[in-house]
């Protein structure tokens, strides 16, 4: 972490020892109107202390998370709250990065899955896993 801001590799390393600890679920609840027939939340039952998240929504802390992200892009998350992206990132440039995060993570059936997604990800990013 550089000046307060997460780079690329922090990134990957947050949100791989977030689906490293035991019980890490994929937050994605069924919806027979969504894609696949499950839609993903940021945060479980849109509590900001939910131990539930998504790939971004771990990323997220608990005081700049808002119920009012849910069913939202990544894209369409950073593009509201900029804030995140100050705060976080500083920087726009980690859009398209954390957008592919985000759909490996809503692909992904198991955690298991999901992981080895992000461990491919980082390599073809050149970053540690």
């Amino acid at each position: 972490m550089t000046d307060g801001k997460l780079s690329r590799q922090d990134v990957i390393d947050r949100v791989k020892e977030y689906f490293s600890r035991p019980g890490a679920v994929l937050a994605q609840f069924p919806d027979p109107e969504a894609a696949r027939g499950k839609r993903c939340v940021y945060r479980g039952d849109n509590d900001p202390h939910s131990p539930v998240r998504c790939a971004v929504g771990c990323l997220i802390p608990d005081e700049l998370y808002r119920s009012e992200m849910e069913d939202k892009t990544a894209d369409a998350v950073l593009d509201s709250y900029p804030e995140l992206t100050r705060r976080l990132f500083g920087t726009v440039t980690v859009r398209s990065f954390l957008s592919a995060i985000q759909t490996r993570h809503d692909s992904a059936d198991t955690v298991e899955e999901f992981l080895d997604s992000l461990r491919i990800f980082a390599m073809a990013k050149g970053l540690n896993f």
